[in-house]
């Protein structure tokens, strides 16, 4: 059973907490890159000093609100490993991050990104 409705401030911040929860997060109204806060050039630029030179191949996976904060979020895999990339904006504010997506939903990489960046700071 999916939830829909956590208490935002008691998500975890460790990857194996986070597991064991079966999360949905609303959508954007416009679930696609195009609002997104950053282009996918400058996306990249952030991929390539992170990550190293390598292009990728980057693929849209979705967008969602939680709590305060819009995400657009992207994945790649590399050495057969599947990675994350997100944009997220609370107010003006804004972070391009990528983890390790291996063996974590969209929602669940999500979450641990809203608890370890967002949490206390939004607006």
């Amino acid at each position: 059973m999916k939830i829909t409705n956590i208490d935002l401030e008691k998500l975890p911040t460790k990857k194996q907490d986070v597991l064991a929860l079966d999360l949905d997060f609303p959508r954007l109204e416009e679930d696609s890159p195009h609002a997104c806060p950053c282009s996918l050039a400058e996306i990249r630029k952030y991929l390539n000093a992170e990550a190293g030179g390598n292009q990728r191949d980057l693929i849209f996976g979705r967008t969602a609100q939680i709590g305060g904060v819009r995400f657009w979020l992207w994945g790649y895999v590399d050495s057969g490993k599947a990675y994350f990339v997100d944009v997220s904006e609370n107010g003006g504010d804004m972070a391009i991050c990528m983890g390790s997506g291996e063996g974590l939903t969209p929602e669940q990489y999500m979450a641990l990104r809203y608890a370890r960046r967002w949490r206390g700071r939004t607006k």
